[in-house]
């Protein structure tokens, strides 16, 4: 049973896993390649939870990171985010998400940006989540956020201009979740 997500000939290290955890919501038919302008075209959307997106959008992710760890390992990894540069917020401590967004930034043409809370107003009496959501929408292309107060990165999105991602809350790591795929 391949559970939806199609067969693969040869030995592929990026081969998709059988996760039976997931046979009963993933569709039957395989995928094809990633339609790119589906992310040109596309409005604006933030990665807050997993329930906000259809299973066939995260499916097509992970089909993206798939094809895109192949393309590295190929040394042919597409610069999809030259001039682009993402602000990272960790008001918890990360290694494995935060080392693998600067990572995956570089390897793309981007740029990651470390903005430490307690030296950037997030959230505090002088600056509160709208000014602070607005002033970096002017510098920023996307938003990452690892804060255990699900409700404080919920608001910061919802005064966001640009692309927000939870990088995980005490109610939930999507970008983990997804990588569970992987």
């Amino acid at each position: 049973n391949n559970f939806g997500f199609g067969t693969r000939s040869g030995s592929d290290p990026c081969e998709m896993p059988d996760p039976p955890f997931l046979g009963h919501i993933i569709r039957t038919t395989a995928f094809g390649p990633p339609n790119y302008s589906d992310f040109e075209e596309a409005d604006m959307r933030h990665f807050l939870d997993t329930w906000d997106w259809s299973v066939d959008e995260l499916m097509n992710i992970v089909e993206l990171g798939f094809l895109l760890k192949r393309l590295d390992k190929q040394g042919a990894c597409p610069e999809l985010m030259r001039g682009q540069t993402i602000g990272m917020i960790f008001a918890e401590q990360s290694t494995r998400t935060r080392v693998s967004f600067e990572a995956a930034m570089t390897k793309l043409g981007g740029h990651a940006q470390y903005l430490r809370p307690g030296e950037i107003h997030l959230g505090t009496g002088y600056e509160g989540n709208h000014d602070t959501a607005k002033v970096l929408s002017r510098f920023l292309n996307g938003i990452t956020i690892r804060d255990l107060d699900h409700d404080k990165v919920l608001d910061f999105a919802r005064y966001s201009d640009i692309p927000v991602i939870n990088a995980m809350t005490a109610y939930l790591h999507p970008c983990q979740a997804m990588c569970a795929l992987m």
